[in-house]
């Protein structure tokens, strides 16, 4: 199991650091992302591309996750939101479990 006291001490230092640290949980910004929803559909499709190759990577289940969360939220429906998000931290934690060979 990937250190979880490292995390809770990252958040720390990033809450002291940053003022405004993730202040809000997502703004859209049109020139740089299409709509949540638009956003989600390109990250099931890659993931369900790299599955078929075997390949799926930290990336692909992450950025799904994550757009399965915007929506969520934007959609009012916050309990899945969170549910998504703590999908999110299960992910970052299983990567770093593979980085450190386990």
């Amino acid at each position: 199991m990937p250190n979880l006291d490292l995390v809770v001490a990252e958040l720390a230092y990033a809450k002291r650091k940053h003022r405004k640290f993730v202040d809000a949980f997502f703004i859209r910004d049109p020139a740089y992302c299409d709509s949540p929803k638009v956003e989600l559909e390109r990250a099931r499709k890659r993931l369900r591309l790299l599955g078929r190759r075997h390949e799926v990577d930290f990336r692909a289940v992450f950025e799904e996750e994550f757009w399965e969360a915007v929506v969520a939220y934007h959609d009012g429906e916050i309990e899945h939101a969170v549910q998504e998000l703590a999908q999110c931290a299960a992910v970052v934690l299983r990567a770093m479990e593979h980085i450190q060979g386990k």
